[in-house]
């Protein structure tokens, strides 16, 4: 454990600051879900990943982080003086500085796997896209043009 010390406060005055724009945006339940069980809810004002300097105003009176894209290092994590958890909305923990988390006696997590379908979904995507030449058939249409593409189906 770090060396802050625990304060046990109940979820209800707990304030949580969220990051990712994203968040709640195509399951309206989860924003309502978090702002009934906490007692106070930080949005990102900016509509985009915060930088350091940007986020040390926003996490100074947080007690969680619900992180995005953002760049969570030292500086972040010693003016979030009341931080206890920072919980990261995607896989991976790469923006966050873990070992000054874990000196500081902050807990992170992540969601490993959770977009994993989204991912499987755009690779397949991708591939009819370049099979198809769906985007030069498109810049050529935007261009006024009407070429015939021939692509290849998935079957080859």
């Amino acid at each position: 454990m770090g060396e802050r010390r625990r304060q046990t406060r109940a979820l209800s005055e707990c304030r949580v600051l969220v990051t990712p724009t994203t968040f709640g945006k195509e399951d309206p339940r989860l924003r309502s879900a978090l702002e009934k069980t906490v007692g106070d809810v930080i949005y990102n004002p900016m509509a985009r990943p915060l930088s350091s300097s940007e986020l040390l105003p926003l996490v100074k009176e947080a007690d969680g982080c619900i992180a995005g894209l953002d760049q969570i290092d030292s500086a972040v994590l010693e003016a979030g003086s009341r931080l206890q958890v920072i919980a990261r909305y995607g896989v991976g923990v790469d923006r966050v500085d873990v070992q000054a988390a874990t000196k500081k006696g902050i807990v992170v997590t992540n969601t490993p796997g959770a977009n994993s379908v989204a991912v499987a979904e755009l690779t397949i995507a991708l591939m009819l896209a370049l099979g198809r030449r769906i985007c030069q058939a498109d810049q050529a249409t935007r261009s006024g043009e009407w070429p015939r593409y021939s692509g290849v189906g998935l079957r080859g």
